[in-house]
């Protein structure tokens, strides 16, 4: 999954200058309000126990899932990792936490696969580049820390945290 979110990200990451923004952030917000309001009505969903379930069509609508939101992420980018979240527990009916640690493994590659685009494209400003980095490794490793201590109680806290302040914000870019 993560070398296909890689390429994905990175065409994405090419394409980003004929999709228009202010198409992009309306349709964001909308899938974004729908997932929180999926996730508010529905207290059972990634509270599963296990590593779920693997193979046959899970594969392949991972892939696809990985795919699209990887390409997404090179475009557009907000909400990636709460997609992706909500992709892996709902395909491979299993809990939040785990959905959580495929998550980071497939965003780092959507990341790097969009890095390469831009470096390639000579769309980085490397001192900023770096600080940014530094910042994102630490977070990292708190929010690591932070959500092996909480659980998926906490991550599905911290889903609809990010669903209102994402829509927020984006909503206020829109129309602000």
């Amino acid at each position: 999954m993560g070398l296909l979110a890689l390429a994905c990200s990175s065409l994405g990451a090419t394409a980003v200058a004929l999709i228009d923004k202010d198409i992009m952030r309306p349709v964001i917000i909308v899938l974004m309000v729908a997932v929180g309001t999926f996730v508010a009505f529905r207290p059972s969903f990634g509270s599963g126990e296990g590593e779920g379930i693997r193979g046959g069509w899970r594969t392949w609508a991972g892939l696809a899932a990985v795919a699209a939101i990887a390409f997404y992420d090179g475009v557009f980018g907000p909400g990636t990792g709460m997609f992706l979240i909500m992709a892996f527990t709902a395909i491979f009916s299993q809990n939040f936490l785990t959905s959580a640690a495929m998550s980071k493994v497939v965003n780092t590659c959507t990341n790097v696969g969009a890095l390469i685009a831009f470096i390639l494209g000579g769309h980085v400003v490397w001192g900023l580049a770096l600080v940014l980095a530094a910042a994102n490794i630490l977070g990292a490793q708190l929010g690591a820390r932070t959500v092996l201590g909480g659980g998926t109680k906490l991550i599905r806290y911290a889903l609809l945290t990010l669903v209102v302040v994402m829509s927020v914000y984006l909503a206020w870019q829109q129309w602000g």
